[in-house]
């Protein structure tokens, strides 16, 4: 028996999808998941204009975007949208038809909480169920080259003190304190971080190119950007432990990156085409996320099988009226 996916963490069952595969059936009460304060869910009128971002101050907003795509964002990783070929199922509309929603959360509610809200406000305006699956399936490995990267290096910074350093300044603020803490740290953006990554883009002329900077960081900090540009799950096989320091500079790839993702061209996107659906990623050259980790950190992309997890749309409805 599927039951409805949303936003709790009460229950996690294990069943049987396949031969080698295992479904995930997630599944809550009903209200106990965190909901946003107020939502607004309505068909889109507009003109093709889309738009899907959160502020600090708490508020989501999507505009003009299938369900697809929100559910891609509410079940990614790491506030990553999880890849739209690794969504499947569903009836039609779900990618064709396109919808409007404006929420708001507490300020400052961090990006994680706010992908429960999100899942908790489809599976209550959209009746979402659907079931998490892993099979196997193409992944890279992120393994060692043959000599080290000139711009990654073993960290010399005491990271464990750093945070701790920070979590007792967090914990010992008094309100006239906060805004000399607030100087500082728009002070120190300005330079390489400190126990953590930065990305900054740099435009000339008609290229861009994505820099990343780390200092004291896990190679999982690495393995999340790397994933980004490769278009596949990646797993951490160099065997390196502790934490690095690394500078990465990536050419901006859009329309590979889009490609590689899944993401609709607008000819699938509209109403009819395909159903909207996007294929599965096609290998069309490697993108500069390969070069670019060999030639700088000493590590390669290899093409690998591995688990994959896939969100399978049992059945969804279109939302009432507010």
């Amino acid at each position: 028996m599927l039951m409805r996916l949303t936003a709790s963490a009460a229950l996690i069952v294990l069943i049987p999808a396949s031969a080698g595969n295992w479904a995930q059936v997630l599944t809550q009460s009903g209200t106990s998941g965190p909901a946003f304060e107020v939502a607004s869910v309505k068909p889109s009128t507009g003109s093709g204009q889309r738009e899907l971002q959160s502020t600090p101050s708490g508020r989501f907003t999507a505009t003009g975007i299938p369900l697809r795509l929100l559910i891609a964002r509410a079940y990614g990783d790491a506030g990553e949208a999880l890849q739209l070929y690794r969504i499947e199922g569903g009836p039609s509309w779900v990618s064709s038809e396109r919808f409007d929603v404006v929420a708001k959360a507490p300020d400052g509610t961090p990006e994680d909480r706010l992908r429960l809200m999100l899942q908790t406000l489809l599976a209550d305006r959209f009746k979402l169920i659907a079931h998490l699956e892993t099979r196997e399936g193409d992944v890279y490995g992120l393994v060692r080259g043959g000599r080290p990267g000139p711009k990654m290096k073993q960290s010399s910074i005491d990271c464990a003190s750093v945070r701790k350093a920070r979590a007792g300044a967090r914990s010992g603020l008094q309100p006239r304190d906060q805004g000399a803490v607030q100087q500082n740290a728009e002070a120190d953006s300005a330079g390489p971080p400190i126990c953590d990554t930065k990305r900054t883009v740099q435009l000339q002329a008609a290229e861009a190119t994505v820099i990343y900077t780390g200092r004291g960081v896990p190679l999982e900090s690495l393995v999340s950007i790397v994933k980004d540009h490769a278009g596949r799950p990646v797993i951490d096989r160099t065997g390196l432990a502790g934490e690095f320091d690394f500078d990465l500079r990536v050419p901006l790839d859009v329309a590979g990156a889009l490609r590689r993702a899944g993401v609709p061209t607008l000819a699938q996107a509209l109403p009819g085409a395909q159903d909207g659906r996007p294929a599965a990623p096609e290998p069309e050259g490697q993108p500069p996320i390969f070069r670019a980790l060999e030639t700088q950190l000493g590590l390669k992309l290899v093409s690998q099988r591995g688990p994959v997890k896939y969100l399978i749309i049992d059945s969804a409805e279109r939302p009432g009226p507010n």
